[in-house]
Parts: structure tokens; sequence; C-alpha cells
């Protein structure tokens, strides 16, 4: 027989013991963050969203006009998503790009483990539990990036775990507590407006369709639509107030932006990604029939989150999230086990474990960091390195540099930015929104017009041209050279390898000490 200094040891022991969304989390953030090459890193908008970030710790306020291109050179600038450059610029300033790609580690890993934790508790059974959030992770995975749209997701996440508790626990008073997150939401990324149209469809189910809502329920609950109207005034407390959501609405009106950005387009079935999402697509279908407590609230959701992914693929997290709820509601009612108790004993336990292994990696990237052992870094494939490097070495120290960049799309440009600022001033960069719609078409005009001649580049006064060296070239044809633009003056070609040129405006001699040119191929 156990004495009740036995059992409180046992408890005590228990306690310390992190339950199995804990493992998940570990395993997800520790895989994530011991990958050298990064692909949290590959996409390049990184670059500008930490240098703004790191001017918002430096300055302590917000930037009011642009300060890395010159030709909107004091233009007004909405953050509309300041508190992720924040948090991201936080981090490098610490830790570089090991604290970066911890940041964007953290967020993903508590996204996927919220999830497994929401589906453990509804009582099925961990092996289809790890099954389902696979298959989510899998197809939200060409998002795994150190941008704002993974908080968004995580943000997303706990939104509909949240309101889903609160459909099964009608004495749950928490959702009092959901303005906070539409306040910090609204300052981290746009897609709070996904999170309000979801809080819309349930606060309209509990007001109008009660038995809808929740099957047991027969009396109108109108909190949730207070809650609602609570969230949506959240949002305006941001830096542009009211403003935000007109600011939102012409940049869904940019065509020609819109059109520039693959992620905007609608997903292409060719890519893995995406056919795993069509497969999620079918599973909703094929099980669907099945019946549960709120399924048809779920459903209303699917249908609008469908429609938005469909229509861009960026959207895509924002469907397979509630997907994957349905699809475990389903999975119980299919195996009857509706009433099955939650088979996880220590709902609340571990996360100290989590954190406590967060802190200590963080400190390890920040040690990294500080004695120059640099582990990640931007990919070769997607990032001018050598080009930029021999800039670096060789730019003078007085005015900047004006540089207009071709490669990459307009992500090479985000790359010196990171490297060069303030040394340097770009014609373009990745914050679209900010160039406005019709300076984007000028760009995207003036970067075809440059296969043929340099000329157009004279009302500019660039300094250096940094063109990608295969851009419209024949792969298939070595004497092709469309795309590359002949040197005539006052153009000199100064530097070549595999992956880039740069071309030198004889104009503006300062703006380069006297150095041998870097040319593989000989060319002067």
């Amino acid at each position: 027989m156990k004495s009740k200094n036995d059992s409180f040891i046992i408890r005590s022991l228990s306690l310390k013991l992190p339950d199995l969304p804990i493992f998940f989390f570990i395993y997800i953030f520790i895989g994530i963050l011991t990958i050298p090459n990064n692909f949290l890193l590959d996409d390049l908008d990184v670059c500008w969203l930490t240098r703004t970030g790191e001017l918002i710790w430096q300055n302590g306020q917000l930037p009011t006009a642009d300060v890395f291109s010159f030709t909107h050179q004091g233009k007004p600038w909405v953050l509309y998503q300041w508190g992720f450059e924040f948090f991201l610029g936080g981090l490098h300033l610490l830790a570089g790009l090991g604290g970066v790609v911890w940041g964007g580690a953290l967020l993903i890993a508590l996204t996927y483990s919220l999830l497994f934790h929401f589906l453990l508790k509804l009582g099925i059974h961990r092996v289809v539990c790890i099954g389902l959030v696979v298959i989510t992770m899998l197809i939200n995975s060409f998002h795994w990036l150190c941008r704002p749209n993974t908080a968004s997701i995580l943000f997303y996440t706990y939104l509909i775990i949240f309101l889903e508790n609160h459909r099964r626990s009608p004495k749950n008073h928490t959702i009092w507590a959901l303005p906070l997150l539409f306040l910090l939401w609204a300052n981290v990324h746009l897609g709070f407006t996904s999170g309000l149209m979801v809080l819309l469809v349930y606060a309209l189910g509990a007001w109008f369709f009660p038995t809808f809502f929740r099957e047991e329920q027969q009396v109108k609950d109108c909190r949730l639509m207070l809650v609602f109207f609570l969230c949506l005034i959240a949002t305006f407390i941001n830096p542009y107030g009211p403003y935000l959501f007109k600011y939102l609405w012409e940049l869904s009106q940019a065509t020609n932006m819109n059109r520039g950005i693959s992620e905007l387009h609608s997903p292409d079935f060719h890519s893995p990604f995406f056919l795993l999402f069509a497969l999620q697509i079918c599973l909703v279908l094929l099980i669907s029939h099945k019946t549960y407590s709120g399924r048809g609230l779920l459903l209303v959701v699917l249908c609008l989150t469908l429609i938005m992914a469909l229509f861009s693929a960026r959207h895509i997290p924002y469907f397979s999230i509630p997907a994957i709820i349905h699809l475990a509601y389903s999975w119980k009612a299919r195996s009857g086990i509706e009433n099955k108790p939650i088979n996880l004993l220590n709902q609340h336990n571990g996360w100290g474990w989590g954190l406590t292994i967060a802190t200590i990696c963080l400190a390890g990237v920040t040690l990294a960091h500080r004695s120059n052992l640099e582990f990640y870094d931007f990919s070769e494939k997607r990032a001018p390195k050598a080009a930029t490097a021999f800039l670096e070495k060789n730019l003078g120290e007085s005015s900047p540099a004006r540089i207009f960049t071709s490669g990459g799309g307009a992500q090479w440009n985000d790359y010196l930015l990171y490297k060069l600022f303030p040394r340097v001033k770009l014609f373009i960069d990745t914050r679209f929104d900010m160039y406005g719609d019709e300076f984007f078409k000028k760009f995207i005009i003036l970067r075809q017009k440059l296969r043929c001649s340099l000329q157009p580049l004279e009302p500019w006064r660039i300094d250096f041209l940094i063109i990608e060296k295969n851009q419209g070239k024949d792969k298939n044809d070595p004497t092709d050279l469309v795309g590359w633009p002949p040197a005539t003056f006052p153009w000199k070609l100064i530097y070549e390898d595999d992956q880039a040129m740069i071309y030198r405006n004889l104009k503006n001699a300062t703006m380069l000490p006297k150095t041998e040119p870097n040319i593989k191929y000989g060319f002067q």
C-alpha cells in the first residue's frame, strides 16, 4: 500500500515529465534549427525585414518614410507588419542569422505542437494525430520561411483551436481575451483579416443558429458577436488606425504587383506540395458525410477558406488547419469514439521543457554569432554572394552608391540591402506595396528593355548595374547571348562570375576605387 508521501512524490515527478506534444515541439524545433543551409532563409524578403526591425530598435520608433531606395527616398512608408519586423530585427541584433532562424523555427514548432495537442485532447489515437499533423505540415511546408505569414499561421491556428474549445465548452469565459490576440495580430501581419472572417462565422452561428453551432444549445448566444466587435476595434489599435484597412484594400487592387508575386497566384498542382493540398481536399470530400457537433459550422469555414486558397496559394494554410480539424472530428465519428475520454494525462505539463530547450538554443546561436562561428547563411543559388562581396570590398565611403539589379526578380536587391546598407541605395526591392503598382510596372518594363540596351538607365543616374548572367539566355545554345547587354560607354564590365555581372557607370568614376577588374572570361 502506497503512503501519502509516496503518492506526493509520484505526482511531483509526473509534473516534471513533458507530454507528447512537448516532445513533438522539441523534435520540430531542433530538427529545423540543425539544418545548416536553412530553408527558412530561402526567401530573401527576410533581408529587408531584419534591417527594418533593426532600424526600429536603434531609433526607438517606426520609420515614417523610405530609407532604402533612391527612387522613393522620403516617400511615406506604411509598416503594416512592424511587429514581426521588430521581433526579427531584435533576434538578428542578438544572434545574427542564427537568431532569425531560431525565431522562425519557434513559430513553426509552436503552430503544429498546439495543433497536435488539440487533436490529442479530442481523444484520437496518437498515431492518427501524428499522421494528420504531418500531412498538414507537408502541405504548409512551402510557407516555412522567416516571414510575417509564419506568425500569422500560428495566430490563426490558435484562434481556430480557441473557438473550437469555446464551442465544446460553453462555460468557458476566456473568449474575452480574444481582443488581445487581434491587437497583437493586427500589428504583425495582414492575415488578421482571415481571422476576423472565421470569428464572424462562429459568432453568426452562435447567435442565429444555436443548434448549428452547438447541438445541445437551444438559446442564442450573442457573446461571440460582441467579442467579434471588440476584436475588430482592437485591430484599429495600430500606428495607422482605421487607415490600415484602406491600405490593405489598395494592396488587393494592385494588379501589376499581385501578378508579379508568385505566391499570390492560384496553386500550380504540378508541385508536390500542392498535390498534397489536392489530396486533403479529396479526403475532406470523402469523409464529410459523417456528422458531428459543429460540422456545418466548420464546413462553412472550409468553403470560404478553400475559395481563398484556390485563388491564392498564400492562403492554403488557412484552409489546411480547419480541414485537418474537420478530418479529426470525422475520424471520431467514423470510429464511434465520440464520447471516449481524453487520453492525455498531463495536458498542461511540460511546457517548461520546451521553454528551457528553446532558451538554451537561443543562447547557443547567440554565442556562435558573437564568436563569429556563423552556422547559417543565405543560399548561393538565391543570392549573388560573390558579386556582393566584390562590391563590399571595393565600395567607397562617400555618398551611397545607386544600384539597379535585374537578377532574382527583385530579391537580389534585398540581399544587397542586407549586406551593404547604408552604403548603397536601391532602385527597388521587394517592398512592392511601398513603391506602388505603377512603379512596379515601370520596373518590369525597364528590366525587359535592358536585355537590348542599357540606355534606358541614363535618366536614373545609376552607379552600378548587376545583371543575372543567364537571364533570358538559351541554355541549350552557348552562343546565344540574349540578355547580355552590350558594355558600351559609359558602362564598363568590372566583374563577372557564373552567376552575375557588374557594370560600372564611368561617369561616376569616384564611386569605386581603382582595382583590377575581376572578370572570369577576360572581357574588358
